[in-house]
């Protein structure tokens, strides 16, 4: 997990996370829509299969969230916390200039996630403050951030707006699959994971998805 601090300004695309829907960003924004704090249900077990074992593993961030019910004021708070999230997704280039070239000008849309600052705290701070919280690896979506999210909200009283994302080619932001190839599928080879004989055909499948013949480090 990685925590990006500052004000809005993160790599292009947070002062447009911030102002989209008005005429302050050129990035094509699909958004801002209300969305729940979690986006799975976290009392339900994951099952995964990887080559011929199936895998059960619970989520381990279940109960991150703190018990903020010990007064009336609290339960409030704590109910803020929870309630009131946004999500959209911005169109992004499939391909950045700086990292590679793509004949086709194919574009990715990239799901961000926030919940804002109580307007009435940021006028008493004079100040508006926005926390980015990223899922490490990198490889996850950022569902694991979800509860984090909601425990700084109240941990910081509300001060301070919230923001996550899914990194590109991860769960809601055009998340690498092989379909073509047909790995990754219940019925393939490897199941829901991927074989070593499965690679090759699945990395050709990536790499026409992507117009370029090589992975590159890739920004937002």
């Amino acid at each position: 997990m990685k925590v990006l601090r500052g004000s809005v300004g993160f790599l292009g695309m947070t002062a447009a996370a911030a102002a989209a829907g008005s005429a302050a960003t050129s990035i094509p924004f699909n958004g801002w829509y209300h969305c729940e704090m979690n986006s799975i249900d976290y009392n339900m077990y994951v099952h995964a299969t990887a080559s011929s074992k199936a895998l059960h593993r619970h989520v381990p961030f279940l109960n991150v969230a703190p018990s903020l019910t010990h007064t009336s004021h609290g339960h409030g708070r704590a109910l803020n916390s929870y309630t009131n999230y946004e999500c959209g997704e911005f169109q992004m280039p499939m391909c950045h200039e700086e990292v590679c070239h793509d004949v086709r000008n194919k574009t990715i849309d990239v799901f961000v996630k926030r919940k804002l600052a109580n307007p009435a705290k940021v006028a008493e701070i004079g100040k508006e403050k926005v926390l980015w919280v990223m899922q490490g690896g990198p490889g996850d979506s950022s569902t694991a951030m979800e509860q984090l999210m909601s425990s700084l909200y109240w941990e910081m009283n509300e001060t301070v707006s919230i923001y996550t994302m899914d990194h590109r080619g991860t769960g809601r932001s055009n998340r690498l699959v092989c379909n073509a190839a047909e790995a990754m599928t219940s019925g393939s080879a490897g199941g829901l994971g991927i074989t070593a004989d499965e690679y090759p055909a699945c990395i050709q499948d990536l790499l026409f998805q992507m117009g370029t013949h090589s992975f590159l480090p890739c920004p937002i």
